[in-house]
């Protein structure tokens, strides 16, 4: 490229000429293999131990991206913040619907930015907040 300094086209040749860019490479696959791991190894745990809290579909191909499908409609903003107040960052689908559409009772969860050690604490909290939302979610039909 010509508009490109030659310094940084020089730099560029040796990074990837001296295998660095590939062990970068391998690296980063490692890590989000291991967490796509983690997680699907939590969640059918998780599953296993709440069997009508929610449905988990292993997909064949692991990912760092999934969703799990609430029995109940729980995801609102407040479920959203008291997660986010405890560093748990979720999100509804409803932005992936159009208006007037259907809308799956499901919730998005990415790990792509939490640490491998912390994806079973955090799996945890989540499964937490869906039992405190469908208890209270309970009392107030009850009445």
């Amino acid at each position: 490229d010509i508009d490109s300094p030659m310094i940084s086209q020089a730099a560029l040749e040796i990074y990837i000429k001296s295998g660095m860019f590939d062990r970068h490479k391998s690296k980063i696959n490692s890590s989000y293999y291991n967490r796509s791991k983690k997680l699907t190894e939590t969640l059918e745990k998780v599953q296993n131990e709440n069997p009508l809290l929610f449905t988990y579909n292993r997909q064949n191909t692991l990912g760092i991206h999934t969703c799990l499908d609430i029995q109940k409609n729980i995801v609102t903003e407040t479920f959203i913040k008291k997660l986010r107040e405890n560093q748990i960052n979720i999100d509804s689908v409803d932005r992936n619907y159009l208006n007037n559409f259907h809308k799956e009772k499901l919730l998005k969860l990415n790990v792509s930015n939490v640490k491998e050690e912390r994806i079973e604490e955090g799996i945890r909290k989540v499964i937490e907040e869906i039992k405190q939302a469908e208890r209270l979610n309970f009392q107030f039909k009850k009445e």
